[in-house]
């Protein structure tokens, strides 16, 4: 639960960045994903923690979207690329 927050987090304030920055704003969501990635990467590993899962974003009406399905598997190839993270499966969580 703590994660998710987190992730969420990091996504809004990667997305005010993008948008209040104009060099930051040619970014492409790829290169973006990828910049995210690193920092959850760098923060897990500086907690200690081996494990991450990621879910899909959704609207604040908690309504997925289309878009927070694409960015929420990005992110999860990108965190597997790392080669530093063990990934739980989304369906898993949702047992939980």
């Amino acid at each position: 639960m703590r994660y998710r927050l987190f992730l969420h987090l990091v996504l809004a304030a990667c997305v005010a960045v993008a948008a209040a920055s104009p060099s930051s704003a040619q970014k492409i969501l790829p290169d973006a994903v990828s910049d995210l990635s690193n920092q959850i990467a760098a923060h897990v590993a500086k907690e200690q923690k081996k494990k991450i899962a990621v879910v899909a974003f959704r609207e604040l009406g908690g309504q997925p979207t289309v878009f927070g399905t694409y960015l929420a598997e990005e992110l999860v190839t990108q965190l597997v690329n790392t080669g530093s993270l063990d990934l739980v499966e989304r369906a898993t969580l949702d047992k939980y």
